[in-house]
């Protein structure tokens, strides 16, 4: 192997960078978001653990079990909205659409009464706060939804 040559910078996408996060502060983490094929389209949908967690994490100091939902930065307001509502009039074009949003609302909240937290991630990659010198990495932007 040629040690001369620069060594490339891997991608990471969301959830890589959330698992890692997650890992390094002590949580013991496993993804619950499953990819489904979709038989004649070049991308599968994603299926989330009560639609909205893709990462189950649980932690002994201090005690927690949460369901994480991650994303880019830019997608924030749309997966926080669609955790914790509300809904408005013509938002869906079916009834089934507006049905399966109210489910992720209510299993959301059944989720936290039953002491579970809801935590976002949301991943931009840019200066952080108050460094102007340094270089441009990704930065974790999380928010506690629930309780």
């Amino acid at each position: 192997m040629d040690e001369s040559k620069p060594k490339k910078k891997l991608k990471t996408n969301a959830m890589q960078r959330s698992l890692n996060k997650l890992r390094r502060e002590g949580w013991t983490v496993c993804v619950v978001e499953r990819k489904i094929p979709r038989p004649g389209r070049p991308f599968p949908t994603s299926r989330d653990a009560f639609g909205f967690g893709d990462i189950l994490a649980c932690r002994l100091e201090p005690k927690l079990i949460a369901l994480v939902q991650t994303s880019t930065a830019a997608r924030w307001n749309d997966h926080k909205r669609k955790i914790l509502g509300p809904i408005h009039d013509g938002e869906f074009a079916t009834d089934e659409e507006r049905q399966a949003a109210e489910r992720i609302i209510a299993d959301a909240i059944t989720w936290a009464n039953a002491g579970g937290v809801i935590l976002l991630h949301g991943w931009s990659y840019r200066l952080p706060h108050g460094l102007k010198f340094e270089e441009k990495r990704w930065v974790c932007r999380e928010e506690r939804l629930y309780p």
